[in-house]
């Protein structure tokens, strides 16, 4: 019925239903509504309402904080990357150690490699405050480091010391093999979608603060030379950390594999 209406008012448009709409994302606990309505603000008056949207997430982000599994906030969070961008880290930030999954995702969809520092700093990990998060970052930054070298550099400096035993391996080499990771319930903004020829999809479920993600193989698109790119930054890798030569091997096999086709 809400949603319904919502959809009236996007179609009515005007100021009475701007009005209207915007008090309602102001005042509703539902991330998915938050950010219907953030898209159908801004669909009817583009760029006036960033700033109420803005506001609208960070304060339903506040209070799922208290009871983080009560409720699906990946919405949240693309409204923080779709009307905050950059401005939005120091939310990211603050949200890392409760939302372990989305926080890394969120920074990996930044424009322009915006997320990457911090994405750095949480694989770091250097005084504990990301700890929850680090592991997942740096699966983040090899998802990233395709089309971004100031990634690719950070990921090679970080894997030095990771023990050849940690599962952290096998979430690398699927990254680097062209596994990228999406928001299941993004709401309606959609910040980034699986390219329609993905493959191999799966479906995660993180009980702890119900995170809900999907991650799919994205390589079909890459061209000869970014085939190329990640076999080279395999072998930086490898000689970065020469424990890793086992775990990372199949996905350097079928890689040159379609190279040579």
């Amino acid at each position: 019925m809400r949603l319904a209406m919502f959809d009236a008012l996007r179609q009515i448009g005007g100021p009475d239903a701007q009005a209207l709409s915007a008090e309602v994302m102001q005042t509703t606990a539902s991330p998915g509504e938050i950010a219907l309505l953030a898209a159908n603000l801004d669909a009817m008056a583009p760029e006036q309402y960033r700033d109420a949207a803005l506001t609208a997430a960070r304060v339903a982000l506040a209070n799922a904080a208290l009871n983080p599994s009560q409720v699906d906030v990946g919405p949240l969070f693309q409204v923080l990357e779709k009307y905050g961008g950059a401005n939005a880290l120091a939310d990211f930030q603050a949200a890392a150690s409760k939302w372990n999954y989305y926080a890394p995702i969120a920074l990996t969809e930044l424009p322009n490699g915006g997320g990457v520092p911090l994405l750095a700093q949480m694989a770091q990990n250097a005084n504990g405050t990301f700890d929850t998060s680090s592991k997942f970052a740096l699966t983040m930054l090899a998802q990233l480091a395709p089309q971004n070298p100031d990634a690719a550099s950070v990921l090679v400096d970080q894997l030095k010391n990771v023990q050849p035993s940690s599962r952290i391996w096998t979430d690398i080499a699927s990254a680097l093999g062209g596994e990228q990771t999406f928001y299941s319930n993004g709401g309606s903004l959609n910040t980034a979608v699986p390219p329609s020829n993905a493959t191999g999809l799966k479906t995660w479920h993180m009980a702890e603060a119900d995170q809900n993600f999907q991650s799919v193989n994205v390589s079909a698109n890459w061209t000869p030379q970014q085939i190329q790119n990640q076999l080279n930054l395999i072998d930086q890798i490898v000689v970065a950390n020469p424990a890793a030569t086992q775990t990372l091997a199949p996905t350097r096999t079928a890689l040159a594999a379609r190279l040579n086709k």
